[in-house]
């Protein structure tokens, strides 16, 4: 079943390519309806009675199937626009797979906290502490 649902995904991938460039549209265009149509809702609609009647088993099994004709469908969809679009996935200027994995450190992913850790004090925007002395709501403060 998902080997079915991978190939009829390539196909429509190919087709949608071939129809979008005979009406001069754009692949995505083409493509979203197309899938849509094809997501299983059923399986999924099914997995969530199962959890509901407390039928784990039968419920896990239909969501592992869900999630695999879903995999399947993203497969046949990415095989069908690498084959359609080589640039796309083979000759980009900067692939994701080229970058050195040291460069994408935690810092860099998350979000900066405003103040430094541990002092309670807020920073700069440049990252340097504010300049030290007494601040307007503080007693003795010129004002």
């Amino acid at each position: 079943m998902h080997v079915a649902t991978f190939t009829a995904c390539v196909l429509m991938g190919l087709a949608c390519a071939v129809v979008g460039r005979l009406l001069d549209m754009e692949k995505i265009v083409m493509t979203v309806p197309t899938v849509l149509v094809a997501i299983p809702g059923s399986s999924a609609l099914r997995t969530l009675l199962y959890f509901d009647q407390r039928d784990v088993v039968s419920a896990l099994e239909n969501g592992v199937s869900t999630v695999l004709v879903l995999i399947a469908m993203v497969a046949g969809l990415a095989c069908a626009r690498m084959l359609t679009d080589p640039e796309w996935a083979f000759t980009r200027p900067d692939p994701p797979w080229g970058r050195r994995l040291a460069t994408l450190s935690v810092r860099r992913l998350l979000p900066r906290r405003s103040g430094r850790a541990g002092t309670g004090r807020p920073e700069a925007a440049d990252g340097q502490p504010p300049p030290s002395g007494p601040t307007p709501s503080e007693p003795g403060a010129p004002e």
